[in-house]
Order: structure tokens, then C-alpha cells, then sequence
């Protein structure tokens, strides 16, 4: 447990390495070489944020695959919001042109692929409601979701930025604050292995 330990922690300061790192480097680009391409749709940032849903999804995947049969649910529920969160980020339209891509993707499809999802993910939860919810509240109390909840604060800020156009390069604010939302449900992913 001690090294398990160890290795989260190591993955917390590589990420947060990196982010300062790619933090200061995009503030000059932008800030100083007035580089706006930056942090426009489809762009670096957005394809950084996209990278770090799936990485954090497929982790998530791992951690279901590990736990114990009863307590997966928490694990499915975070790869759904990864999944929401990626087709909110990505114009799917304008990346891929498969038709059936396109459909679940973008638009009404996409909203119907996500009310899907979570509807199949409440069932179990309706069928035995006093067994999952004991599950999610010892979820609640664990550094995951500890971690998913303070990136979703980020993503708050994010939007915040996004609606707030009296600073230069507010939408440069609003990506980068969904970049450390999106770090941090990263390293959750991480601690939901240990």
C-alpha cells in the first residue's frame, strides 16, 4: 500500500509539473505573441483536454475492472461523465465525417447517447437502492471522489471565464481552468487503482 501510495503521489507531482510548465508556456504565447489560435475551438487546448478525458475514462475502466462486483458503479458513473465531458468538448461534426459518429456524437444524438447512458447507469441503483447508496456515500468520502468534485469546480470557474468577456483572452482563462478540471479527474482516475 505504501508504494501504491508512493506512485500516486509521484503522478500528482509529474502532472502538476507539467501543468505549470504548459501553464507558463501558453500564458507567454498567448499573453505576450498574442496567439489567440491557441485556444480556439479544436485547437491545442482542446485536443489536451480531449487526450486527458479518454486517458482518465480508460482508467476508470481499469479501476471498474478491479473492484469488487458490488462497487463498480461509481467507477461506470465516472467514465460516463468522461464521456460526457469529451462530446461536450469536441465538435465530433467537424473531426469525423462518419455518419453514424456524427449522429451519437453531436446534436440530438449526442444528448440521447448521454441521457441513455445515465438512465442504464441508474438501474441498478432503483433495484437495490439501499446497498448503492451506501456505495456512492462511501464513494463521496474517498480521495476520488474527492478529486472529481474538485475538478468539476474548475470546470465551474471555466464557465465562469466563458460568459466573462471583461479580461483580455477570457476564453484562454476558461480553457485552462477546464485543463486543471480535467488534470485533476485524471489523477482521480489514478486513485480510483489504488
Amino acid at each position: 500500500m505504501a508504494y501504491d501510495k508512493k506512485w500516486f503521489w509521484a503522478m500528482c507531482s509529474v502532472a502538476a509539473l507539467a501543468l505549470v510548465c504548459f501553464s507558463a508556456w501558453s500564458a507567454w504565447i498567448v499573453f505576450f505573441d498574442n496567439q489567440m489560435w491557441l485556444y480556439a475551438e479544436n485547437s491545442l487546448i482542446e485536443n489536451i483536454q480531449a487526450t486527458l478525458l479518454t486517458i482518465s475514462a480508460l482508467v476508470f475502466l481499469v479501476a471498474a475492472v478491479l473492484e469488487k462486483k458490488s462497487s463498480k458503479l461509481p467507477m461506470f458513473l465516472c467514465i460516463a461523465l468522461c464521456y460526457a465531458f469529451l462530446v461536450r468538448e469536441l465538435d465530433i461534426e467537424k473531426i469525423l465525417n462518419h455518419p453514424t459518429i456524427v449522429l451519437i456524437g453531436s446534436g440530438k444524438g449526442r444528448n440521447l447517447s448521454l441521457v441513455v447512458l445515465f438512465a442504464s447507469l441508474s438501474i441498478p441503483f432503483f433495484l437495490n437502492p439501499k446497498h448503492y447508496l451506501g456505495v456512492m456515500v462511501s464513494f463521496l468520502r474517498s480521495r476520488p471522489a474527492f478529486l472529481m468534485i474538485a475538478g468539476g469546480i474548475c470546470l465551474l470557474v471555466g464557465a465562469f471565464f466563458e460568459k466573462y468577456e471583461g479580461i483580455p483572452h477570457h476564453v484562454y482563462f476558461e480553457e485552462m481552468s477546464e485543463v486543471l478540471g480535467y488534470v485533476l479527474i485524471l489523477l482521480a482516475s489514478f486513485a480510483a487503482c489504488l
